[in-house]
């Protein structure tokens, strides 16, 4: 897709459990998938993340330790399942620029193992949550 953006295209898509190793199972057990795992601390909660690449789409796969955030929040509304599409940027910064001149505000931004997201407040427009994640 090209835009004021640039060219996008799908490169993650995210994935809200309560059992992470169960979800990891599954794939393994019927494609043969293989996840990288880790625990992080992510405002004040702990988040277990699973990540595989299928082809051109990295999944991902996030788990709630403790704490709450911005996935807790999902998961008592809506219940496991699909949380988001991540687009793979160069510049956050200017792509949150152009969001914001757009009207897509940011819920949530931070860094995870060295790598910078930001979740866009797109959820009540288009019932999914928009994430870019610098690369």
């Amino acid at each position: 897709m090209s835009s004021e953006f640039g060219d996008l295209k799908i490169d993650q898509i995210g994935v809200v459990t309560n059992n992470l190793d169960r979800i990891a199972d599954y794939f393994r057990e019927k494609f043969g998938v293989d996840f990288v795992s880790f625990e992080t601390t992510q405002k004040n909660a702990k988040i277990k993340i699973a990540l595989t690449n299928l082809g051109d789409v990295q999944l991902e796969l996030i788990q709630v330790l403790e704490g709450e955030t911005i996935h807790t929040d999902f998961l008592k509304r809506k219940g496991e399942g699909l949380h988001h599409i991540g687009f793979f940027v160069k510049d956050l910064d200017e792509k949150l620029r152009i969001a914001e001149e757009k009207g897509m505000k940011v819920v949530e931004q931070g860094e995870i193992v060295g790598v910078r997201y930001a979740y866009l407040d797109t959820e009540k427009d288009i019932g999914i949550t928009l994430e870019f994640i610098q690369v």
